[in-house]
């Protein structure tokens, strides 16, 4: 019962992880009816750019959060204006290309510019265990763990809260249902993409940032973290927010608890088996809704 509380806790320090990233990617699916791609790399983004301020430059860890976010969304909205918004109107096919291309650039500049070498950060909060006694249950508990878990739930209710109640966020919300329509009620369409992109952008960068000191930083770090996170996207349901947070926290404990009781060297592979799972029975994702087009 201790291993399973510890992996646990493990999982949905994981899975919280998972589903920011997956929100970013589910906000633009609902925009442009396309995947982002390039997610990974925006995670790996803020991991650099957290290493740089807060290790390098040394300035305060909430002002090298602050500014490791800012940064990777500069780079998302040089991305969004130079590389994206040009092709909107040119099909899915060139966008889509656009997107493995911006993938490999971010890639290999990040390579480029802090070489290949692994960046250590230290952590934020405190890393040494304390103890907590349920019942006859002893559970190590880490303040590092907490910390990311606070922070991830934090930001999903916010952002939950932001789509909700703002005008930015209603307006994204009847961009996703009806792209025409609204342009005709007046809603400024390359704004609400743009503001898209570098909400997902700053989503990732969060993500990066807070899990610096647990993955370490590497220029191809986002690549895994990235097909996964899209992953837990397609498993609740592509384009649905909550189905986002529900898809990443299963990933997250199917990955971990799998890799407690069955195999870690076989943790990715058991997120995708039940992922295929779920697309058989569900093709929309657990919380997904069926498109009907009329023709």
């Amino acid at each position: 019962m201790q291993n399973f509380i510890q992996a646990l806790i493990g999982a949905v320090m994981t899975g919280s992880v998972y589903a920011l990233i997956a929100l970013g990617f589910n906000i633009i699916y609902r925009t442009m009816r396309m995947g982002h791609f390039a997610q990974g790399e925006f995670f790996m983004l803020g991991g650099y750019f957290g290493w740089m301020f807060y290790t390098q430059v040394g300035v305060p860890y909430f002002l090298a959060m602050l500014l490791a976010c800012l940064s990777t969304t500069i780079v998302m909205l040089v991305v969004e204006r130079i590389g994206y918004r040009t092709l909107y109107d040119k099909g899915p096919v060139g966008l889509l290309m656009a997107n493995f291309a911006v993938q490999l650039i971010l890639r290999d500049a990040a390579k480029l510019i802090w070489n290949s070498d692994v960046k250590r950060v230290p952590a934020y909060v405190s890393d040494a265990s304390f103890e907590m006694h349920l019942g006859d249950i002893t559970v190590y508990l880490v303040p590092q763990n907490l910390y990311i878990i606070a922070v991830c739930v934090i930001l999903m209710v916010v952002f939950t809260w932001f789509m909700k109640y703002t005008k930015t966020g209603i307006a994204m919300n009847a961009v996703a249902v009806n792209r025409t329509a609204s342009s005709l009620m007046g809603i400024e369409l390359n704004k609400i993409i743009a503001v898209t992109y570098i909400l997902a952008a700053f989503l990732a960068a969060i993500a990066g940032f807070v899990m610096a000191p647990i993955y370490t930083v590497r220029y191809n770090m986002g690549a895994n973290i990235g097909m996964t996170a899209m992953s837990a996207a397609v498993m609740g349901g592509f384009g649905s927010l909550p189905g986002a947070m529900l898809g990443g926290m299963l990933m997250g404990l199917i990955e971990i608890l799998g890799a407690t009781y069955l195999s870690a060297a076989y943790k990715d592979a058991f997120s995708f088996i039940v992922l295929l799972v779920v697309l058989l029975v569900r093709p929309q994702g657990i919380l997904g809704q069926k498109q009907i087009e009329k023709v």
